[in-house]
């Protein structure tokens, strides 16, 4: 059995983050949570009241784990939902601070019927950050549910398991759901629209960089190589980009004829 040495230290696994837009990354780079602890949180006292006693959340492990193992992608806009009453229409509609905002990917119910229901809608914002780990590491993609007190009953962000050695793409879809009542809510600027949690206990080092619309078309250029027409679900368009990365890998590691190349 291989016991772990606590006097090495664990190799940092690297996260580069890119981004083409201008603003992104000099005022909400992707970064670690400590810094979106929420203001709540840090208003909050550390006991009860003298006649009730007992400690606040502000002693809770969990969320304070949370924040300090996670990173957070901000938003990078103001964003102002309305969602219209059952059976209005346009069932939602939006403004942004950010004129190039772009949700026209937005998934329609047909594609997950089974969980949106009648009157629930995918907005699919596109994201200008492209992420990539050199080697094949699993986050979780969760809503920063502790950020979102101003519209946590009207916007939901679906989560899931990513990982950037095969896709780098860092969309975010938000869920609505259409009641009998309108909703309306802003997302300001700065606030987290993801927390990702590293599947692994190593450390987590972020670079960014500030690329033209060429570079980093360039550097994610493999996308172009794989159809994404309707007849290939996102699964097989995920296998099929991986295959094609470790082809590549394997063209590039040296000579197939290498002794002890088999």
């Amino acid at each position: 059995m291989k016991f772990k040495n606590f006097f090495i230290k664990e190799k940092e696994i690297v996260l580069e983050c890119f981004t083409y837009l201008n603003h992104a990354y000099d005022y909400a780079k992707i970064d670690y949570a400590h810094k979106y602890v929420p203001d709540w949180w840090k208003k909050t006292p550390g006991q009860l009241p003298e006649l009730t006693k007992g400690a606040t959340i502000k002693h809770c492990t969990g969320l304070i784990d949370y924040y300090k193992k996670g990173i957070v992608i901000p938003s990078w806009f103001e964003f102002e939902l309305s969602v219209a009453p059952i059976g209005g229409f346009p069932e939602w509609e939006w403004r942004s601070s950010n004129s190039d905002l772009d949700t026209s990917h937005s998934h329609v119910q047909l594609q997950f019927m089974g969980f949106a229901g009648q009157h629930g809608h995918n907005i699919k914002i596109v994201s200008p950050w492209a992420l990539r780990t050199k080697e094949e590491v699993y986050f979780t993609w969760t809503e920063p549910l502790w950020n979102m007190v101003d519209y946590k009953n009207t916007i939901k962000i679906l989560p899931a398991v990513v990982n950037y050695k095969y896709n780098h793409a860092s969309e975010i879809n938000l869920f609505i759901e259409q009641k009998d009542f309108p909703q309306r809510c802003t997302i300001p600027a700065l606030n987290p629209l993801v927390i990702m949690h590293p599947l692994t206990e190593r450390p987590i080092k972020l670079v960014h960089h500030n690329v033209t619309k060429d570079e980093y078309a360039r550097l994610f250029g493999i996308d172009k190589m794989i159809m994404r027409d309707t007849s290939h679900d996102s699964s097989q368009i995920y296998n099929r980009k991986k295959k094609l990365h470790q082809k590549i890998e394997e063209r590039e590691s040296g000579c197939p004829f290498r002794p002890g190349k088999r």
